[in-house]
């Protein structure tokens, strides 16, 4: 795929991240961030620790520490000590928190599910499903492998048997 290709896919993906975004309801004063955080914790198929989930979300510890406080505060999840390490915590849901992740979700559902079946045709809609296989395969890939350094001598006289 050429440069400009990439470029051009990466911005159309941007622009359909913000648009949902933006039509996400706040809904129980949380920001967008903040419920973000909050479905990668009701997404985990088990408790999570924050540092989890400011790798997973790309944010700061400090950044996920304060939204953390804000969710516990309203009771939408919990923090739990670690049994084998009791320095550390694991963050688990509230049976309110997954009422909010429901309740969020069915709002940005509704405006995506009418508008694909207003501008898509059926072969689009089924297109559309097949693009979204397909990023989905690129999001869950692992990175290439680093090659080994080449400008070491040793490892060119190894492979020469020397």
């Amino acid at each position: 795929m050429l440069e400009d290709d990439v470029a051009l896919f990466r911005r159309q993906v941007k622009i359909l991240n913000r648009r949902l975004q933006r039509e996400l309801p706040t809904m129980y004063g949380l920001s967008f961030t903040t419920l973000q955080l909050l479905v990668t914790v009701a997404i985990a198929p088990t408790p999570i620790r924050p540092g989890q989930l400011a790798t997973e979300l790309e944010m700061t510890n400090s950044n996920v520490a304060a939204a953390l406080r804000q969710l516990e505060a309203k009771g939408y999840v919990v923090r739990r000590d670690d049994p084998e390490d009791g320095r550390k915590a694991f963050i688990d849901m509230t049976d309110l928190g997954h009422k909010v992740v429901a309740d969020s979700r069915g709002g940005q559902y509704a405006w995506l599910r009418e508008t694909i079946e207003r501008l898509l045709t059926r072969k689009e809609q089924q297109t559309l499903l097949q693009a979204g296989d397909l990023m989905q395969r690129l999001a869950e890939s692992s990175p290439p492998p680093v090659p080994a350094a080449t400008s070491s001598g040793r490892r060119k006289r190894a492979e020469a048997g020397g």
